[in-house]
């Protein structure tokens, strides 16, 4: 199985703010069963409200857990 790291502006796991997401999609994504819980969708739009003051789409998370920067959306 391949895996496609988050990504925004840089990948999860450099050193950006969303570095501490990387932790809980692992988490989510290896031990899904220990983790149904956290709801990584909501927790990342909640961040970056708080954060950015950014209102961030569900269509926009998942483009970044798919490892689509969303800097390529302002592109086209």
């Amino acid at each position: 199985m391949l895996l496609s790291n988050p990504v925004n502006n840089l990948n999860w796991d450099q050193d950006s703010a969303e570095e501490v997401f990387q932790v809980l999609w692992a988490a989510k994504t290896f031990h899904e069963d220990k983790f149904q819980d956290i709801d990584l969708i909501s927790e990342t739009q909640q961040f970056y409200k708080k954060y950015y003051s950014y209102v961030l789409s569900a269509e926009k998370t998942n483009l970044i857990f798919a490892g689509n920067p969303l800097s390529y959306l302002h592109r086209q």
